[in-house]
């Protein structure tokens, strides 16, 4: 599968923090408009490509308390009915991937609804290739035996862009959960 994604900001009138909605209450266009993906899909293994457009990357944050780096998760259903906008519930749980520009290593991460995220050592094997160059950054992971995105076949894609702030939920995300084939 290869396809062009719109994306869209997500919602901050969902955030669980009052300051997020009042903070940027008028930020209406995504940071990031589109990303491309492409899916290879090799029995229990599936690599995902994204690349999208990033002029001013945000690699290192070192020593600064006001900067947010660049990043990128990969979201899947746990259940049937899991909700990618809400990042799942207590009943329909999602499970992610995590990739920040000033890590080396993937994060595990899971959640049952709106600010609950938490974040675990990735499994054996996820790996991830990021790459910046003229102005475009360019990821590819590998999931070997994720279930998850093997048994549900879509997933729901996220960028954050350091150079805007955006951190936590504010970020461009794509509408709904995105069929791998």
């Amino acid at each position: 599968m290869k396809k062009t994604i719109t994306l869209m900001n997500a919602p901050v009138q969902m955030s669980p923090g009052n300051y997020v909605r009042a903070a940027y209450a008028d930020v209406t266009a995504p940071a990031v408009a589109t990303l491309d993906v492409e899916t290879i899909r090799s029995g229990d293994s599936v690599e995902i490509h994204m690349r999208w457009r990033c002029d001013n990357p945000v690699s290192s944050i070192a020593g600064k308390t006001d900067a947010f780096p660049d990043a990128a998760a990969i979201l899947v259903p746990g259940a049937d009915n899991a909700q990618w906008i809400t990042m799942g519930s207590a009943e329909a749980p999602v499970e992610g991937a995590l990739w920040r520009a000033d890590k080396n290593a993937l994060t595990n991460i899971s959640a049952t609804g709106l600010g609950s995220v938490v974040r675990h050592t990735a499994p054996t094997g996820w790996r991830i290739k990021a790459d910046h160059s003229n102005g475009v950054y360019t990821l590819q992971w590998l999931f070997p035996k994720w279930d998850n995105l093997v048994r549900f076949g879509k997933c729901g894609f996220a960028v954050w862009t350091g150079a805007q702030h955006q951190r936590g939920g504010l970020k461009s995300v794509s509408s709904d959960w995105i069929a791998l084939s």
